[in-house]
């Protein structure tokens, strides 16, 4: 489903790369870990994959098509399959939670009704239905985060990519919000999560891509101890 061959990734060309000659692959469905310290690259690749950035060498599949090759016209198409958590939220304080989950499906252009019904399931999977109403200033930053979940899950993107997404979450939303991700990779979602928190990796067994300086040092399916 996400293939690198040989990505790099330079962001002027007298510093050291971002990424360099990064190759790895995850399958439909598969839910993954993306780990390594600040600085490492994790953002940047996760940027990559929806095309907020262009890889100066390399290809990238997508669901077997070459995204390197996109022309600017053709990247929202992308975009629609692909449902991002930012670890800066980015949800816009004026429009409600509800209305900041709606953004999604109106790109889709999806019914009022319907979009209801979705934008509902989608705020009581993270346990914000009854904040649907509120604007993002109210919210906590724990809740914030979890409406920019809710917003990224609303309609079942094909991929799911998490940039630290349990970084204002408390240990039990923390566990409820990975359970509810592993669910989506069961139900066909690919799912890649950047995080520094060893603890996920130790909870939930998966593949584990690393980066250290802009490289791939490995990619490894870790399991739990007397499993």
């Amino acid at each position: 489903m996400i293939r690198f061959f040989h990505v790099t990734k330079r962001y002027a060309e007298n510093r050291e790369p971002a990424l360099r000659d990064v190759t790895f692959a995850i399958e439909r469905g598969e839910f993954a870990f993306l780990t390594g310290p600040s600085g490492a690259g994790k953002s940047t690749l996760l940027r990559l994959i929806f095309c907020g950035e262009r890889a100066q060498e390399g290809q990238i599949f997508i669901d077997g098509r070459n995204i390197t090759r996109l022309s600017e016209r053709e990247i929202p198409l992308l975009r629609r399959s692909v449902g991002v958590v930012f670890q800066d939220f980015k949800l816009l304080p004026d429009r409600t939670a509800a209305q900041n989950v709606s953004l999604a499906l109106d790109i889709l252009g999806i019914g009022r009704r319907e979009g209801e019904r979705k934008i509902r399931k989608a705020l009581s999977s993270v346990g914000l239905l009854h904040k649907a109403d509120a604007l993002p200033l109210t919210l906590s930053g724990g809740e914030q985060q979890r409406v920019a979940i809710a917003r990224a899950i609303v309609n079942t993107p094909a991929i799911l990519l998490a940039d630290e997404p349990t970084g204002n979450l408390d240990s039990q939303l923390t566990i409820e919000v990975m359970d509810l991700m592993r669910e989506l990779s069961v139900q066909g979602t690919t799912v890649l999560v950047a995080t520094h928190d060893q603890s996920l990796l130790a909870r939930y067994p998966a593949r584990v891509i690393s980066l250290k300086n802009g490289c791939c040092t490995e990619a490894v399916t870790p399991h739990r101890p007397g499993a």
